[in-house]
């Protein structure tokens, strides 16, 4: 099997685990749906599940495509079946990313809605706690990271690798 090919089987598991999620919460929105206070809220978070599930669709039609815009470009051929460390290493991380990618979706979303719930009641909006805005730049923090993970994990690999036999003469 190819990077590519290994890398498509998490991106088809990453939106088997979206389209659950979308799917889960839906229900409970469709209770809500009959009150007019919050039916503005209850449309954009309904709109955002849609929206997850469109998402999770493309990335289970679309697997190899995607997986070929976050794997690393290598000199050799993708029909390679024999993986080095670094190439093994890359591919462990970015499907590592990809799990984490799916936590940090959901607590986007999450906080849309809690800041689009804020700000739908008329006059005073709700403030948020000194937690809730915490965890908010948590999870811009952590979109940063699986970002990095997901487009940087060749250097993430090769640095592993060097610590890892760091002071290890080659040929022993």
């Amino acid at each position: 099997m190819s990077k590519e090919e290994i890398t498509a089987i998490a991106v088809r598991l990453f939106a088997i685990a979206l389209a659950i999620y979308g799917l889960n919460n839906l229900p409970g929105m469709i209770a809500y749906f009959d009150q007019e206070q919050i039916q503005g809220a209850v449309y954009a978070f309904t709109g955002i599940i849609v929206l997850i599930l469109i998402i999770a669709l493309l990335l289970w039609y679309f697997p190899v495509f995607i997986a070929a815009k976050i794997i690393p470009k290598s000199s050799q051929s993708n029909t390679a079946t024999q993986w080095n460390r670094e190439e093994l290493l890359s591919t462990g991380i970015i499907i590592i990313g990809i799990y984490f990618l799916f936590y940090v979706v959901s607590d986007i979303i999450y906080w849309f809605y809690i800041w689009k719930y804020s700000i739908s009641f008329e006059g005073t909006p709700i403030e948020m706690n000194t937690h809730q805005l915490a965890s908010i730049f948590a999870t811009v923090g952590e979109l940063f990271i699986v970002i990095m993970i997901l487009f940087g994990s060749k250097g993430i690999a090769n640095f592993i690798t060097k610590l890892r036999y760091a002071g290890v003469k080659q040929g022993e």
